[in-house]
């Protein structure tokens, strides 16, 4: 019988709908929140998180998102306007706006096909005298198979190096100058660890942390209705998943969806930094983050495992040449597939309940214009060209 996706996906999938949510873990960070207070909260989330991390000395800092994260570690870094910055073509809007707040510009780099992260030679090219800082994603959670040669460029240009685990939370080691290399990490609904909206930087003990610490405690707290909007969506999204399957869960999704906050924004929809998630970290994600980083080492063997299993069952037409029966060491969040006509396929298995993802279609998503943005259209052939190829499982 001809392979299809029904065979080997549960029913109901979900790709993109809280991934990570159950109600045991969500009721237990709701617990953790009653039972510590907001300081013992930030001990016990900082600690475990540099324990998975594997690397020390360093400073965890969160904050209420991780283009937040992201935007204040700028400001820490001193940045001016007209500096450049190399970021990938394959990514999210939310990671470029807070460039382009700063007035920063945006330079986008193509990508490899063995695991969608910068290509150097691409790198290369686009090098000026006005590149200061580079961003290198570990997208979907695979580390950057030419991460050893792309790191000998950024030292060569002295440049600052951002590296992005948003996708998934994996054992890091500083391996670049003291005040030069910052990891940026989400905590969004569809990332690894979810407090639904989180992010945090951990960078290395010295004047940038302190700097960056400072403009933390600077930053408002999160409103009341955005944490009760958190809170509906840990305990709701559990609830809508284990019962979507007889009907009950489909139309939860449809009366709830209106009261949960948008992963992106209508104002960044249309090339605006948004200041709305520009928070701290709130005491209750702190308690849900708790959560779920105690049970992360074994999520992400879970995920190592799953993957792999995937990895065998589907054919080698669909497979991305680098993926080709390659045995998969990263804990990732998403698994990519090629195929002629990613919307017939998706529109297909959603009828059967089966919801897969398009991280990502274009260099940026989460933007209706990506010139707006800086991207110049055929600039980055190779990204585009994955982008009309590409759909992603849920791990």
């Amino acid at each position: 019988m001809p392979f299809t996706f029904e065979k080997i996906l549960n029913k109901p999938f979900f790709t993109d709908l809280a991934p990570n949510e159950n109600l045991e873990t969500s009721l237990l960070g709701l617990k953790y929140f009653f039972e510590y207070k907001e300081e013992k909260l930030d001990e016990l989330v900082s600690n475990l998180l540099k324990r998975y991390l594997k690397t020390k000395p360093c400073k965890a800092l969160f904050f209420f998102s991780g283009r937040s994260a992201l935007l204040n570690l700028l400001k820490a870094l001193n940045l001016k306007g007209g500096d450049e910055a190399l970021l990938p073509a394959f990514t999210c809007s939310t990671v470029v706006l807070p460039f382009l707040k700063l007035e920063i510009k945006p330079v986008f780099i193509d990508i490899e096909e063995q695991t969608f992260a910068i290509d150097p030679i691409d790198l290369q090219k686009k090098l000026s005298p006005k590149s200061k800082i580079i961003l290198l994603q570990h997208t979907y959670g695979f580390t950057p198979a030419k991460r050893a040669t792309i790191l000998s460029i950024i030292k060569k240009q002295n440049l600052l190096l951002i590296e992005d685990i948003a996708h998934t939370i994996k054992p890091i080691k500083f391996d670049y100058e003291k005040e030069k290399q910052f990891y940026l990490l989400s905590f969004g609904r569809s990332k690894a660890l979810s407090s639904v909206f989180g992010g945090a930087v951990v960078l290395q003990e010295g004047r940038i942390g302190k700097r960056l610490e400072k403009i933390l405690n600077q930053l408002p707290d999160a409103s009341s209705k955005l944490l009760a909007q958190i809170l509906l969506y840990k305990l709701a999204t559990p609830v809508i998943k284990s019962s979507y399957s007889w009907g009950f869960g489909k139309i939860l999704l449809k009366f709830f969806k209106n009261f949960l906050p948008p992963e992106i924004t209508s104002k960044e929809r249309t090339g605006n930094f948004d200041d709305r998630y520009n928070l701290k970290l709130s005491k209750l994600q702190k308690a849900f983050l708790l959560a779920q980083l105690e049970e992360y080492e074994e999520v992400s063997q879970i995920r190592i495992k799953k993957a792999n299993e995937l990895l065998q069952k589907i054919p080698e037409n669909y497979l991305p040449k680098g993926l080709l029966r390659k045995n998969i060491t990263d804990p990732i969040i998403r698994l990519p597939i090629f195929t002629s006509n990613p919307e017939k396929l998706i529109l297909r298995l959603k009828r059967k309940n089966i919801f897969l993802g398009r991280w990502y279609y274009q260099p940026i998503i989460g933007v209706e214009n990506t010139e707006k943005l800086g991207y110049k259209k055929n600039s980055c052939p190779k990204a585009e060209e994955v982008g009309k190829r590409i759909i992603t499982i849920g791990i």
